[in-house]
Order: C-alpha cells, then structure tokens, then sequence
C-alpha cells in the first residue's frame, strides 16, 4: 500500500481541524475531521487539485485518498489512472514535512510498477475547443439529488429527448431516464437513447451484450444488431465485417472488454488482453507489473549485459532505428513512438497469405495507424507484431533495468555460461513470456535467448550469432533456431538516428527504400 511502502507512514497521527464548509452538507452533525498533516504550520492558501470520484469509473482507476479541498469530501487528492498518478496536493516538495516527503516518494515509487497500464476510458474535458462533453457525474446527479432540476436533467439530452423531458415533472423525467439507461448513448456533447437498443431491447451495458449482438448478426435483426455493434465498439472491425468475422474477433477479446461509462462504449483492456484475463478481475494493485523482483546477483548481471551491449544512457540517446530483416525494413521513430514497417517481399504463385505493403503503428497508444492487407473480409496486417519482435530480440539486452522487469538468475547452464530470467513489462511487450538469456560470464555479451511463450508452453531456443555495431550500441545480428526445422532472421542495414521521411506515420507508399 502506498501508505506503507518504500517508507512507512504513521497514518495514526492525525489531528483533528474544522470540517470544511464545502463538506457541511455531507457531514451535518461532524465538527471536526481528523486529517494527516504533509506540512508543518500554516498550509497554502489553495487546497490543491482533486478530482470527483464518481468520474473515476473504469479499471485502470484506483483512487488512493481524498484531501481537505474546495469540493465534497468524496473527491480524490491522489488516484492512479494507468500509469499516470495525479498527486494533487498543493505545497511545493521543499514545504512538506516528513510525512508529506514520504507520501510523494512513496507515490512515485507506486506508480513505476505500472509501466505496462494504460489509460482505457476517455471523457471530453471542459477545455476541449468544441466543449466538454455529456457529464455522467451531473446526470448521476440529476436521478438522485434533492437539488435536482427537471429542466437541467432535460439539457444533458439532445433533440428529441430534450423536449421529451422538459415536458415531464422531475419524477417522471427520472422515471423516464432510469427506464432507458440500457440503451444510453453519447450525441456530440449530450447523452441521447439509441434506438437500435431500444427495438432490440438490450443492455448495452450488460456484460455479454456485445456476443449476444453478434448472435443477431445472421437474423431479422442483423442491420440493427450491426449498427449498434459498430457503435458500441469504435476501436473494432470495420462495418464489412462478416458475422463470423465478428464472432472471432470477439472470441479472444469479449472477455477484456470494459465499459467506458463517460462515452457509452465498450473498450478493449490491453492489459487484460495481454495477460489472457478478465477485465472485470483486473483492478487496483492487480493491474501492476509484479513487483520487479531483483535479487542483487540478477541484477549484477544485468547490468553488465546492457553495459557490453552499449549502456543505458547510449540507448537513450537512440531517437531513431532503422533496420531490413528479410524482405521487411522497419523504422522506429522513437521520439515520436511511431514504428513503420514496409514490405518488399512477393506471394509465391499459389500461397495464400495476405499481400501487403506498409503497416504503421503508434507504440505510445499501441494502436494501428495504418494497416496492411485488407479490405474485408480479407485479414489485416498489424506492425505490433514486428515491432514487439524487434523489442524482444534485437533491443531486448538494453531494456532489463526498465521499470517493471522482473529477473531471476538461474544456475548456470551446461556451456557454463551464465542464466538470468526475465519477465519484461515494458509497452508491447508479451507480459506472460519468458526470457532465459545465456550470457558469456566474462563479458556480459548476450549469447542465447530461450523463449516460452506461457509457463508450460513449449520453448523454442535461438543462438545469437554475431554482433552489429549501431552507433554506441552492439545489438545481436543474426539469430538462429535450430529445432525440428532450422529457421534465421539477420538484421541487417541498421542505422543510428537517420533523418526521419516526411510522412512517415501517415503515408501508404514505400518511403524506406528497397523493393
């Protein structure tokens, strides 16, 4: 817990100061609140920034503690969305007492264990040039407060709900809303009913809903059960999509979908996806990378392969890659977090793979930007494959000291060579695989690399065979699987920050040359 680690905090010595007028109305009969003190004396004369709590719906929130603040005492001080943590205290680090210096350490040790979490649900803010967006808070609001306005409930709709609603007394405005909230939607800045889930009569908040949409797909129903799919899924296939299509898309994936409650859809939880769970299991300190094990010999070891193969600060130096492995040239853009990979390589007459020829892909948001292959029906070639490859392979001895990554050394192996476990966590990577990397004991150089793909799965060994010079960097060159049928990818043509193309998160041409 926060509270208790790395430094613990005595969370008994609290003292006891006037309720906050602003908190009156929720703690009628309470005088005083006790309240732990992060400085000494007079505090500052802002409270500092909180956040309604009721906002924080999604299951990449965490919500640690709220603070004496300008609002109600249900807002937060500090929460966690992801891996970014709002710390929302006022007074400068300097001004903190020693309670306050432990609380900030031991909220920035917190949040590094969340290197793989990502925001999942999205809310326009009020700062956004077209305006805000359709408040869930005001609507909660609106259902349930004494205060509450029959008009105002009716101008969180838009047209035609709106005069629906204005025509009605507050009680029957909330018995109207209450009645449809299975089938609420978000139009524009406003919340409207959609009226395919009307007709249909489902729940689009239900857990299943969207398997049970894909089941209308071949009946009566099927252009109002497609309709409402494409709605509820934005970041899904496309609106060609077959009924099978939609069935195998779902069949891996229903089961991480969240419900964002602020825009009315349903989200894919890359962090459930990626570790095969459920998103509705995944919550809190679940959604941590683990704790990042590091025995003092793992790491020993550790930092001596990322020394041999360059160091840390040379790496982070590197602001762009660009490399051909086979008929494939990719370039990581990494300053911008945009990774493009073009394809030089012709179908053999007869073969029945996809032919594509640039995919582009946004490694800050792990999302495509652009795809290769298609249209639909046909399949889509995503460059998160290569991309997380290029990772696991080619830069996998630089990235061992990164937060989250988890290592166990591991007795030595037959050769004598030295063994060390690793469980990256880093973005796009695969969290449930498992790195063994043989490492000459006297060098640190990288040797071998053993990959399972899940615990128990079925290990396939690759012998590293040679070393690029890249700049600063010596990156592995060329790997080789010797099992049933011996395969080898060779990076060649690498170069150390090379002048990015115009156009090279957008473009459907070729433009790193090549065939």
């Amino acid at each position: 817990m926060l509270f208790q680690s790395p430094q613990a905090i005595d969370v008994h010595r609290t003292v006891d100061v006037a309720t906050p007028a602003s908190w009156r109305a929720a703690l009628p009969d309470q005088e005083h609140v006790p309240v732990l003190r992060l400085c000494d004396g007079k505090g500052p004369p802002m409270p500092g920034w909180c956040a309604v709590g009721s906002d924080l719906q999604g299951p990449e929130f965490e919500v640690v503690c709220g603070g004496i603040n300008s609002k109600q005492p249900g807002y937060a001080a500090i929460w966690r969305q992801g891996n970014l943590l709002h710390f929302g205290f006022e007074p400068r680090p300097s001004e903190y007492n020693e309670t306050g210096r432990r609380l900030l350490l031991n909220a920035i040790a917190y949040i590094a264990r969340f290197a793989t979490d990502r925001p999942i649900v999205r809310a326009r803010s009020f700062v956004d040039p077209q305006g805000g967006g359709a408040s869930i808070y005001w609507l909660d609001f609106m259902l349930h407060s004494p205060k509450a306005d029959a008009a105002y409930l009716g101008g969180l709709f838009a047209v035609p709900w709106r005069e629906r609603l204005a025509s009605l007394d507050l009680a029957d405005a909330r018995a109207f809303v209450q009645e449809r909230l299975g089938a609420l939607c978000v139009d524009g800045g406003r919340f409207a009913f959609d009226d395919d889930a009307l007709q249909l009569g489902v729940d689009v908040r239900k857990p299943g809903v969207l398997g049970q949409l894909a089941e209308l797909l071949r009946g009566d129903s099927a252009d109002r059960a497609r309709a409402l799919l494409l709605r509820l899924v934005p970041d899904g296939p496309g609106a060609d999509t077959t009924p099978n299509n939609w069935r195998n898309w779902l069949h891996g994936r229903e089961p991480a979908m969240c419900f964002d409650v602020h825009s009315c859809v349903w989200r894919l939880d890359p962090l459930a996806y990626w570790r095969g769970e459920k998103s509705a299991d995944l919550s809190g300190p679940s959604r941590a990378d683990g704790d990042a094990q590091r025995d003092p010999v793992a790491a020993e070891l550790a930092a001596k392969i990322v020394a041999f193969h360059g160091g840390a600060r040379a790496f982070d130096d590197l602001q762009c890659f660009t490399c051909r492995f086979g008929d494939e040239r990719c370039l990581w853009d990494r300053r911008r977090g945009i990774f493009r990979v073009e394809n030089g390589g012709e179908i053999p007459a007869g073969n029945l793979a996809t032919p594509w020829q640039v995919a582009i892909f946004d490694t800050a948001a792990d999302a495509d930007l652009l795809r290769g292959g298609g249209p639909e029906p046909r399949p889509f070639v995503s460059g998160r494959g290569s991309f997380r490859e290029l990772q696991e392979r080619l830069f996998l001895p630089l990235l061992l000291l990164d937060p989250g990554t988890t290592l166990r050394r591991l007795p030595d192996d037959a050769e004598g060579h030295r063994q060390l476990e690793v469980h990256l966590a880093g973005r796009c990577t695969d969290l449930l695989e498992v790195h063994v990397l043989h490492v000459d004991a006297s060098s640190g150089a990288l040797l071998a690399i053993d990959e399972t793909p899940r615990a128990g799965g079925r290990t396939t060994p690759w012998t590293i065979d040679g070393t690029m010079r890249v700049g600063p960097l010596l990156l592995p060159r060329k790997f080789v699987r010797n099992t049933n049928k011996s395969y080898e990818i060779e990076y060649q043509d690498a170069q150390w920050n090379p002048p990015v193309p115009e156009g090279a998160d957008s473009k459907p041409e070729k433009l790193l040359g090549g065939a």
